[in-house]
């Protein structure tokens, strides 16, 4: 096994010399296996190790009994353990999610946390992988769904990706070493519960005994083929496109040559270019945009964050409305007592504030020169200049909504909020925000 990993860490670059790497351990077989194979990279390259345990606060004893053989084993191996604690029953409930869901978003929270801006080793394996690639297929995806769980994802490293649950479990085994088991998987109470219980072995006996290496390889196909997509895209771009501080400008007839893949890969691009991302840009809006070349003069398409694409003479324009106008968004606010034990959401897009703090009225509107907001500290910031540091393009300053509370700065909308609404210790009541970009109808001359 640890062949195969050090291929990938040689083909992939998933580990580099002098690395911090901090290992999700819930004290699995899969995870307990990751933190020996990194132990025995740890002196090859340089390696600190470190672990954090998530205790969910929802299977009782058997929770605390991980979270003793967690500590047990951290302490014989002398690796540095941090322990978090969460009610993911009740954030489950604030947030709207699946618990499943929750535990996830909130696991991967705390090891950020964690992590300080190190590696974050997670024992997802092939097995995992498979099961993620049937799943994204039943539910609708495209390539990238298909690809499954990707090797590295930021900071994020999955070194046993290309190994097997049962080499694992033989590893483990060869080694003396114990682990524990969740008696949840063994459930069927969650989607992916199922699939790897019921459908994945019903398909192994019906269909092929080889189902679940046969997604992996579908997984690692259509990885390089999105591989591939992207580098043309960039290539065509990187010859082609006319970027401004506001737009970018494609020559159409070059444009509705490319494939249709390309096409939507270079829009996409585009939009990274210009608002720093292409979070809620849908499926939908890139086939009706690359579709723009056989429409009328003037035919658009609108996407979030005030950005659009429209049809020229003999240019396609990617980028914020040429006529001024109010950016198109809805929004939710929503009030509760704080949940004992609960985290704020760690989503860029609903945010929570302390309730007594505000002074005046929650309002939506557009930066006004002179804002500020304020930062760690107790210092303050002017508005420019924290979306300047914050990294936001130019282009969407200006239209970028901005939550106030009268003349005060709350949250830049899909961004940090000021120091002073933040929830504390001492908050008793909370307002939760959650902020949607829209989408004016598009004319496509359908």
């Amino acid at each position: 096994m640890i062949r195969q990993v050090e291929e990938d860490i040689r083909t992939y670059g998933i580990i580099e010399r002098g690395d911090r790497i901090t290992v999700g351990l819930s004290g699995g077989a899969d995870s307990v296996c990751l933190l020996f194979l990194l132990l025995d990279l740890q002196k090859r390259y340089a390696l600190t190790v470190t672990a954090v345990h998530v205790h969910h606060g929802l299977r009782g004893a058997s929770a605390d009994a991980d979270e003793a053989f967690v500590r047990a084993l951290c302490a014989r191996l002398s690796v540095p353990l941090t322990v978090y604690h969460a009610d993911v029953r009740a954030q489950a409930k604030s947030w709207g999610f699946s618990e499943e869901e929750t535990g996830r978003r909130l696991r991967y929270a705390l090891l950020q946390e964690a992590a300080a801006g190190g590696k974050i080793a997670t024992a997802h394996h092939a097995d995992d992988n498979a099961e993620t690639v049937l799943y994204n297929i039943l539910r609708g995806t495209g390539l990238a769904g298909l690809a499954g769980i990707p090797q590295i994802n930021g900071n994020v490293i999955r070194p046993l990706l290309h190994v097997t649950r049962a080499q694992i479990e033989a590893e483990l085994a060869a080694r003396g070493e114990r682990w524990c088991t969740d008696e949840t998987n063994l459930t069927g109470d969650y989607t992916r519960n199922r699939i790897r219980n019921d459908l994945l072995p019903l398909a192994e006996q019906a269909v092929n005994a080889g189902a679940r290496a046969h997604l992996n390889a579908l997984a690692r196909q259509a990885a390089e083929a999105a591989d591939l997509i992207r580098t043309l895209a960039q290539d065509w771009l990187a010859v082609h496109a006319d970027f401004a501080e506001t737009a970018a400008t494609l020559p159409l007839a070059d444009f509705a040559a490319l494939a249709p893949p390309v096409k939507k890969r270079v829009l996409q691009l585009c939009v990274v270019r210009l608002a720093g991302h292409a979070r809620d840009v849908t499926a939908v809006q890139l086939e009706a945009a690359a579709a723009l070349p056989g429409k009328r003069v003037g035919a658009a398409v609108d996407l979030p964050w005030g950005l659009s694409v429209r049809r020229g003479y003999d240019r396609l324009r990617i980028g914020t409305a040429e006529e001024a106008g109010e950016p198109v968004f809805s929004a939710e606010f929503r009030f509760f007592d704080r949940p004992e034990g609960v985290l704020p959401p760690r989503n860029p897009y609903t945010k929570w504030f302390d309730y007594d703090k505000i002074k005046d009225t929650l309002t939506w509107r557009a930066r006004r020169q002179g804002d500020t907001i304020a930062i760690a500290g107790g210092r303050k910031k002017t508005l420019a200049r924290f979306m300047i540091d914050e990294k936001i393009p130019k282009a969407l300053r200006a239209r970028l909504p901005v939550l106030a509370d009268g003349d005060a700065i709350v949250w830049v909308a899909g961004g940090r909020i000021s120091e002073t609404y933040k929830i504390s210790a001492e908050t008793a009541r909370v307002v939760a925000v959650t902020f949607r970009p829209g989408t004016k109808r598009s004319e496509t001359d359908e």
